[in-house]
C-alpha cells in the first residue's frame, strides 16, 4: 500500500464518519476529480477504474466504477449512449489535494506516535519505514474484519486462534 493509497483510504473513512452517505457517494468526488484531470472524450468504467488507480492508488472494480458513472448520469453530468458515457455538463471543481495534505499530516502524527510507543514500551528504535510496515502489516491482517465490524456496528469478529 502506497502513501497515496493510505491517504485516499483515510479520506474515504473520514467521509464515512462525517457524511453518512453510501459507498458510491464517497467515490463520486474521486471520480469527478479524475474526470476533470484526464478530461476524456469518452468515459468508460474501465477508464475510470484505471484513473482511480493512477490518481489515488485505489483499486476499484469496474462494477463500482459503473455505479459511480450511473450516479453521475442521474445528476446529469454524463450521458450514456451505447455503453459509454460522455461528459454533458461542467463537472464541479473538486479539490482533493487539501484533504490529502491534511490526511497525510494526520498519518504522520500516527506514525510518530507509534515510533514513540515502540521506543518507550519496548525499547525498539523504529525508523519511519519500519513503523509504516508495522502499521500496514496490522491493517493487512486485521483491517477488513475490523472495518466491517465498525461499519455494521457489531462486536469484533472472533478469530480461530482465540
Amino acid at each position: 500500500m502506497t502513501e497515496i493509497t493510505s491517504t485516499s483510504l483515510a479520506i474515504l473513512k473520514v467521509n464515512l464518519d462525517e457524511e453518512e452517505r453510501d459507498y458510491i457517494d464517497y467515490m463520486i468526488n474521486f471520480v469527478i476529480h479524475s474526470l476533470n484531470t484526464h478530461a476524456p472524450e469518452i468515459v468508460t468504467d474501465d477508464a475510470v477504474s484505471k484513473y482511480l488507480e493512477e490518481d489515488f492508488g485505489l483499486s476499484v472494480p469496474q462494477k463500482g466504477a459503473q455505479f459511480a458513472l450511473r450516479r453521475l448520469a442521474k445528476r446529469r453530468y454524463l450521458s450514456k449512449e451505447e455503453g459509454t458515457y460522455t461528459i454533458t455538463s461542467k463537472l464541479p471543481n473538486i479539490n482533493i489535494s487539501n484533504k490529502q495534505k491534511d490526511t497525510l499530516r494526520n498519518i504522520e502524527k500516527v506514525l510518530k506516535s507509534l515510533i514513540l510507543y515502540a521506543k518507550s514500551c519496548f525499547q525498539h528504535d523504529w525508523s519511519d519505514e519500519r513503523a509504516i510496515n508495522a502499521l500496514l502489516n496490522f491493517f493487512s491482517r486485521f483491517g477488513i474484519d475490523y472495518l466491517r465490524a465498525y461499519i455494521f456496528r457489531t462486536t469484533l469478529p472472533r478469530t480461530e486462534n482465540y
